[in-house]
């Protein structure tokens, strides 16, 4: 018998042995690095903060760079509330903010008022992009366990399974 395993990373996870070269520093949201991201590809918001959200997925990761940041301080302080309050509706994990930029105030405050992380690292979004991404394609890849029964027939063993998968942990 064949069980399928949901594949999940805590935010938590990214601070990790694996990511150690990004240092990511935690900016707020300390106690909800449990959160649950839940989809492979990271995002960067940039449409979101001019006002598109259809793309905003949740269970995303949130990378926002530096012109991303320098977009965002073209906006009136009430435009950005709005922009954030809107993004962070969606249900996005956590933010990342790279390039050891400091979040935009606005972001830092409304996502410490709900509880959620924000993480800064020293590198460039497009390495933090490419290091994140590939941890989370490998740690959310679908995974089945598979029950089986090894059996000794005159000296020749058999395997038998229930079940086949072409992503087996």
């Amino acid at each position: 018998m064949a069980d399928e395993v949901a594949a999940v990373v805590h935010v938590g996870e990214l601070l990790g042995e694996e990511l150690r070269d990004l240092d990511f520093e935690i900016l707020c949201g300390a106690d909800a690095l449990g959160r649950r991201i839940t989809h492979p590809r990271v995002q960067k918001p940039g449409l979101a903060f001019a006002g598109y959200y259809d793309y905003i997925k949740p269970g995303r990761v949130q990378i926002v760079g530096e012109s991303e940041t320098a977009y965002l301080h073209t906006q009136s302080a009430e435009i950005r509330r709005e922009r954030f309050r809107e993004i962070l509706d969606r249900d996005s994990p956590v933010f990342i903010v790279t390039k050891g930029l400091e979040p935009v105030s606005d972001l830092l405050k409304m996502t410490a008022k709900r509880g959620l992380p924000i993480l800064r690292s020293p590198a460039l979004s497009s390495t933090v992009i490419k290091r994140v991404s590939y941890f989370l394609e490998e740690h959310l890849v679908p995974s089945i366990h598979l029950h089986g029964v090894l059996l000794d027939i005159y000296s020749t063993s058999s395997l038998g399974a229930t079940a086949s998968s072409p992503t087996i942990r």
